[in-house]
């Protein structure tokens, strides 16, 4: 029999990033979202809930109570401190934290959707079992409890709630001042160690907080400076026009994808039933 903490560190050192990444997020939280997009009753029943059931088990076992609060053995945020030791993180993470509480959303979602009231309320009683995300004096979205944001990074990792999760909307007093607090943190760190998914994910964030301008300049940034002419993205300011140290040519898809979907979500906003429409197309049209 494995451990939990020879399982944690196996995941980590094979997907590179944590292992929730991979299970929580791209194997069951999409899976989730296939359904709130379709509305396909049956493929929830039969395919998606039985796996996301098996995960969320898998999950709870992976996790002990401290405090009175769920928490990992081990704990990350991709590729923070280059991978080094010091990226194990005081658990949680917010990058994990955000992920677990989301899985634990649409646990309830789908188990509502499936008219399955006792896993409802069981999801709903492990959710508030998880600390609330951590924010530092500033109202910045942290790393972690202990560790704030400390240098420009690739990875926004620590703002997974804003974007992709979308568990902390632009809605609120509280959560404009950490989202417009969180934002203006990345901005004063700057480019530098930036990649060109991470002007696409800051274009997502921007249009999260209704930001047209410096939203469309992030993705003119990355079409003209970070994507060869073929529109395929080069991953680094290969024609060297900004301050990105990064000048690699190396090809990947995910950065497409995300410019693609911010233009998208600029024109067509939608989270939990509501749908704004044409939120930032002034700007659009005017560019």
């Amino acid at each position: 029999e494995v451990d939990k903490l020879s399982i944690l560190c196996y995941s980590s050192i094979v997907f590179e990033d944590s292992f929730r990444n991979h299970l929580v997020d791209r194997y069951s939280y999409l899976p989730a979202s296939a359904y709130f997009y379709t509305g396909k009753e049956d493929y929830l029943r039969e395919k998606i809930y039985p796996y996301m059931t098996e995960v969320g088990e898998f999950l709870l076992n992976m996790l002990h109570k401290e405090n009175g609060f769920y928490k990992l053995e081990l704990s990350t945020s991709p590729e923070i401190h280059d991978n080094r030791m010091s990226a194990w993180l005081t658990p949680n993470s917010n990058y994990d934290l955000a992920l677990m509480k989301a899985f634990c959303m649409n646990m309830i979602k789908t188990s509502n959707a499936l008219g399955k009231t006792d896993a409802a309320e069981k999801w709903t009683k492990i959710l508030s079992d998880f600390e609330p995300l951590a924010v530092n004096e500033n109202n910045v979205l942290m790393l972690s409890t202990d560790e704030s944001p400390f240098e420009s990074h690739r990875h926004h990792s620590h703002c997974m709630s804003i974007y992709p999760l979308r568990t902390m909307e632009y809605d609120t007093a509280k959560h404009k001042k950490i989202i417009d607090s969180t934002i203006a943190n990345l901005e004063h760190f700057g480019i530098k160690n930036w990649v060109g998914y991470s002007l696409g994910w800051m274009a997502q964030l921007y249009a999260v907080q209704g930001n047209g301008d410096k939203a469309f300049g992030m993705l003119d940034s990355f079409f003209k400076y970070f994507c060869t002419n073929n529109g395929f993205h080069s991953n680094g300011d290969y024609r060297f026009k900004t301050s990105c140290s990064q000048r690699c040519r190396l090809f990947t898809l995910e950065a497409n994808f995300l410019a693609m979907d911010a233009i998208q979500e600029m024109l067509l906003y939608s989270e939990n039933n509501k749908i704004k429409l044409l939120v930032l197309w002034d700007i659009l049209r005017k560019n």
